[in-house]
């Protein structure tokens, strides 16, 4: 296939994404999956990180669906998970402007109130304790990246 048709094919399919974030929104909102976009190459599971950032920033519940961890995009919000067993990974990074008023409940580094941004890796390798765990951020767009077992739970 051609670069040129490539890039093409790629177009198409981030503009279908865009058509069915704006269904979502048109029908009330809730919650937007994004299935299967993390392998391959790096700079498509890059723009899907930016799709459900968007997502996110337009008041979806925005997941990307992994085989090995699950990347929810969190805005002006709380993101609430159930407990994952002890050491197991979770990661938290702004996206876009500072992240403002970010708390982490229930890993093993938690955060109150503390400021993120997108070029400072605060967030990263924090884990799980077993119990249930809280994201919150008063202002900004977090990517949180749950390595927990089991899929979607937020």
């Amino acid at each position: 296939i051609s670069a040129e048709k490539e890039y093409e094919k790629l177009q198409t399919e981030i503009a279908e994404l865009e058509d069915q974030i704006d269904a979502a929104l048109s029908g009330g909102g809730g919650r937007f999956l994004l299935y299967g976009g993390s392998g391959g190459r790096i700079d498509h599971f890059l723009a899907n990180l930016q799709l459900i950032a968007h997502a996110s920033r337009e008041g979806l519940n925005a997941i990307l669906v992994c085989p090995d961890f699950d990347a929810y995009a969190l805005t002006d919000g709380a993101l609430r998970l159930p407990g994952a067993p002890k050491g197991t990974l979770l990661s938290v990074f702004c996206l876009g402007e500072d992240a403002q008023g970010v708390s982490l409940s229930g890993l093993k580094y938690p955060l109150n109130n503390a400021r993120l941004t997108a070029f400072h890796a605060l967030g990263v390798s924090n884990a799980h304790t077993g119990a249930p765990v809280e994201i919150c951020v008063q202002s900004g767009t977090l990517l949180v990246l749950d390595y927990a077992p089991g899929g979607v739970k937020g």
